[in-house]
């Protein structure tokens, strides 16, 4: 996410984001899936239920940053490591 963040700024592409366990086959455990210029959908492979509603690019990409300031804060308080220390942006 943080990648996404950094390499598309401006929120083009969609965002995907699987893991060992579940990958394209499965589906993603996260997206963010671009409707049009300012409207996005979320998914997950373990939603319960589909989500009709669209959020604004704006809110997305602020709930996206608090998340990262987040566990970049928890990460280094509780473990002393960053994100610089497992992924090369």
């Amino acid at each position: 996410m943080k990648e996404w963040r950094v390499k598309d700024s401006n929120a083009i592409a969609n965002f995907y984001y699987f893991t060992m366990e579940h990958d394209e086959r499965e589906g993603p455990i996260l997206a963010f899936i671009k409707e049009s210029e300012n409207k996005w959908h979320l998914f997950s492979i373990w939603q319960e239920f589909k989500h009709e509603e669209t959020i604004t690019t704006d809110i997305l990409l602020k709930a996206v940053d608090r998340y990262l300031t987040e566990l970049e804060e928890t990460l280094i308080k509780r473990f002393d490591i960053q994100y610089s220390d497992f992924i090369k942006l």
